[in-house]
């Protein structure tokens, strides 16, 4: 009888289709990572692409793959205990699966190199990778994060600011191409002020002089920087200045607390957001600098 049993749930098995998920829920605090045996830890934990371009997800083995061993890369769903399989190697042969299968490949240069690369990137691609060796009960994995870099800016629809709700929102954001910000998308890097009348040229310039990388922020950047309490690398920006922009515009910076109203000389008591003087001509000398400086 236990025979039977054993060979009807082995046969049973055996129909089922080759799954290109596996859903695991937590089973408790997990305990401190074992130290690695086949893969050599990441250099970095993220991997930071543009939209539309190729992403190599580096994965390096120690050893060649043990007899039996394969290496198994999926895509991490955490907010529902699953992870999507994208492709299993053994080490000769690969297999690609589920619908990033079709954009996804082996690097293949050598027996060590189990590094993916997704081409074209999606927008949808961004988030947590898994490449995990499985050779008999053990295995071990390496998790990447898939960042892509972009713009973020502001949207309204035609009836005015703040006529979203969550779902509202989404649907616009497809709709432009986009998605919905996260928090930290919201502030990459910090924003500055440069007092002085400059020309929109000699704005940019000076944006540039400051180094590290710096230029004319964007108008989502100016934004977002009001949405962060002052810190000492990050000052609380004045709202009563008004700077040039990336896109020409001169603007004035978002208020952080409703507590401390924007003056009525410089856009308005009522509204905290951030409020602008249009696009005046470039060659007018009167403006200061808001510039964006990248961590």
């Amino acid at each position: 009888m236990l025979f039977l049993l054993l060979f009807l749930a082995f046969w049973g098995l055996h129909l089922l289709p080759k799954a290109a998920a596996i859903y695991q829920r937590p089973t408790g605090t997990p305990g401190p990572p074992a130290p690695l045996r086949f893969l050599r830890p990441p250099s970095v934990p993220w991997v930071r692409v543009r939209r539309g371009s190729v992403a190599l997800l580096p994965c390096f083995l120690v050893a060649e793959l043990p007899p039996g061993g394969r290496v198994r890369w999926s895509r991490v769903e955490a907010a529902a205990f699953l992870e999507v399989v994208i492709v299993v190697w053994d080490g000769v042969r690969h297999k690609s699966y589920g619908p990033l299968g079709s954009r996804a490949r082996l690097k293949g240069r050598g027996p060590l190199d189990a590094s993916l690369a997704l081409d074209p990137v999606a927008l949808e691609d961004e988030g947590r990778f898994r490449c995990q060796v499985v050779s008999g009960l053990e295995d071990e994995s390496i998790a990447l994060d898939l960042q892509l870099e972009g713009v973020v800016f502001p949207y309204q629809s035609i009836e005015g600011r703040y006529k979203f709700n969550y779902f509202d929102a989404k649907k616009v954001c497809q709709e432009q191409d986009a998605r919905l910000a996260t928090y930290g998308q919201l502030h990459k890097g910090r924003v500055s002020f440069i007092r002085g009348h400059f020309t929109f040229r000699e704005a940019s310039q000076a944006c540039g002089a400051e180094g590290g990388g710096a230029s004319l922020a964007k108008v989502g950047q100016l934004l977002g920087a009001g949405h962060f309490p002052p810190s000492s690398s990050s000052p609380r920006l004045d709202p009563c200045k008004a700077g040039w922009l990336q896109d020409g515009s001169v603007r004035f910076p978002r208020v952080i607390t409703t507590e401390t109203p924007r003056p009525p000389h410089c856009g308005g008591v009522h509204d905290p957001a951030l409020r602008g003087l249009g696009f005046p001509s470039k060659l007018r000398r009167k403006y200061g600098a808001y510039c964006y400086h990248p961590k």
